[in-house]
């Protein structure tokens, strides 16, 4: 097992009892001039007992990619990251996983999270520093210096950056019919999640960062003709676990527009 821990051997599956959760996104943090920062969390938990984890953990989105929901009312049921739980209920706790994670950018320091306690079993992890401007910076690292959950070293951190489209253009209103277009990223592993609303009917999209997207055939018939939205939210997303004894680490990294 290297510093970083493994990934999840590709049909089988692990145990672990602890999962760890590090996550960097680029968000928009408000304000008039509707400003945009790279922020960072995380946060580490214990269970009682040790449980499964498939392979497919490991990739969550894979069945989902191509495939859009349409639906009625609020709520968003793509919006919230991947989690990894038992099926069954088990007690469990936040605990530490060190003093300071320290995420580097091209082996310079970038976004330090400290431990912060609130109470004797809530332990999370936040910035105290200011946020760092948008767009994320490449080549991230992260290091976690282990206490209760194990060390990780160098472990990557995908960067995403938010996706500017050349089809709708600002202004253009989104129909079932629409193209969507914008400059592909490199990154295979990082996917696209595309949300727009009309009224009371909601979709919501997962694709691979081709560059294009059209919706497909059966999601325009759910939408129908009437469907007008004023804005497309546009989310690239990348997610990776890895393994070291029984302990899961889930990392990911996200940018809207």
């Amino acid at each position: 097992s290297s510093g970083s821990g493994d990934t999840l051997p590709s049909g089988g599956s692990v145990s672990v009892r602890q999962i760890g959760m590090v996550g960097v996104s680029d968000v928009d943090t408000g304000g008039f001039s509707n400003n945009s920062s790279v922020v960072a969390f995380a946060s580490f938990v214990e269970f009682d007992e040790a449980f499964e984890v498939a392979a497919e953990a490991a990739d969550p989105f894979s069945l989902s990619i191509g495939v859009c929901t349409v639906w009625q009312g609020g709520g968003d049921p793509s919006g919230e990251p991947p989690s990894i739980e038992p099926e069954d209920p088990i007690d469990s706790r936040q605990i530490s996983a060190g003093e300071t994670l320290s995420i580097t950018s091209n082996g310079s320091s970038y976004l330090n999270l400290a431990r912060i306690a609130i109470g004797e079993d809530a332990v999370f992890y936040g910035s105290e520093e200011q946020p760092k401007p948008s767009p994320m910076a490449d080549n991230l690292r992260l290091n976690i210096p282990g206490d209760v959950f194990p060390s990780f070293t160098d472990v990557p951190v995908a960067t995403t950056r938010p996706i500017v489209f050349s089809s709708p253009g600002a202004g253009d209103v989104v129909r079932f019919d629409t193209t969507f277009e914008w400059e592909a990223g490199n990154d295979a592993d990082v996917l696209v999640i595309l949300d727009a609303s009309s009224g009371n009917t909601y979709v919501s999209c997962i694709t691979r960062d081709t560059g294009s997207f059209v919706f497909p055939d059966e999601t325009r018939n759910e939408m129908g003709t009437g469907f007008f939205a004023s804005e497309i939210n546009a989310t690239r997303f990348a997610f990776d676990l890895y393994v070291k004894g029984e302990a899961g680490l889930m990392v990911y990294s996200a940018s809207t527009n």
